[in-house]
């Protein structure tokens, strides 16, 4: 495994602990159902971005 890698899993996983503080800050009268929304768009882009990282860092298709 990479550094490069490894520095990506590492964001990726602060970012996962960091989120739901974020979205409680910045919407803070959301009801748990819309917050549950909020944050699921939220992980989706994670997801995605953390997927494009390790793509471009391994070169593979």
């Amino acid at each position: 495994m990479t550094t490069e890698l490894l520095w990506a899993l590492l964001i990726a996983g602060a970012m996962l602990v960091v989120t739901p503080v974020f979205v409680r800050w910045h919407f803070p009268k959301a009801q748990p159902a819309a917050r549950r929304r909020i944050l699921l768009g939220y992980y989706v882009g994670e997801v995605l971005v953390l997927g494009y990282w390790v793509v471009a860092i391994t070169g593979s298709r």
